[in-house]
């Protein structure tokens, strides 16, 4: 029989000790298996939402190959490459303006947008109803109406008139509206980016690169120049 080295016991099981006792949120950690009110925990939930519609833009078709389509191929900035045979429908659908829903980046597109807007709503469907919303609630939902401008700019701009949905999606026909004016469209998107103004801050100088109002400005500038509103567009541009 081996003989058990009882001080290497000893050491082990006070580095096991140690290692329990000296990190203090160790077991400060969120429940597996279940929905965790985040509240409890000292995390804001709203905001906990909010970072998961800014990682939308990188991981879905907002921010991915369709925005290439949709930006520089399809205003010539640049160039359908590879062969000639490759994608070669989808260089006569965007050079052509020829939207259909049969076209993959097309329809990628359009989901993307709706599923960030449809969790917009969301965050700011929660934070209306709050009893007391804090101020940081409302620059949550200043980023959040941002967002949903944002989204609703480049549907009206590739797609003309679209369906405006504030609800939250609770049940699948929640989502299906009747298409809005391009006018109501704007005037929409200009509601939430004058609501934006009044709570989004000049700099996040701890989350470099989250909302800011220069972006609202800048956004509400965009929607003034495809309007043809060249002053006001100037006064937001210089804001």
């Amino acid at each position: 029989m081996k003989k058990i080295n009882i001080n290497y016991i000893k050491a082990i099981s006070f580095s096991v000790l140690f290692t329990f006792s000296s990190c203090d949120d160790y077991l400060d950690r969120l429940p597996l298996g279940e929905v965790a009110d985040l509240n409890e925990l000292g995390v804001s939930g709203f905001e906990s939402q909010l970072f998961g519609v800014y990682s939308m833009t990188r991981n879905s078709g907002v921010g991915q190959w369709q925005r290439y389509w949709f930006g520089s191929i399809r205003s010539d900035d640049a160039a359908k490459g590879s062969t000639a045979t490759d994608s070669q429908a989808n260089g006569s659908v965007f050079d052509d303006f020829d939207y259909v829903a049969a076209n993959g980046l097309s329809t990628s597109w359009w989901n993307s947008h709706y599923e960030l807007i449809f969790e917009s709503n969301e965050i700011i469907n929660l934070i209306n109803a709050e009893a007391e919303p804090t101020e940081f609630d409302y620059i949550v939902e200043s980023e959040a109406r941002t967002f949903r401008a944002w989204m609703y700019f480049e549907l009206r701009r590739d797609y003309g008139e679209v369906p405006i949905i504030t609800a939250t999606i609770d049940n699948p026909e929640d989502a299906f509206a009747a298409k809005s004016t391009v006018a109501e469209i704007d005037a929409f998107i200009l509601e939430d980016l004058e609501y934006a103004l009044q709570h989004l801050p000049e700099t996040w100088p701890e989350y470099p690169g989250r909302i800011t109002s220069g972006f609202a400005n800048a956004l509400m500038a965009k929607v003034y120049m495809h309007q043809n509103n060249w002053e006001q567009m100037y006064t937001n541009a210089k804001t």
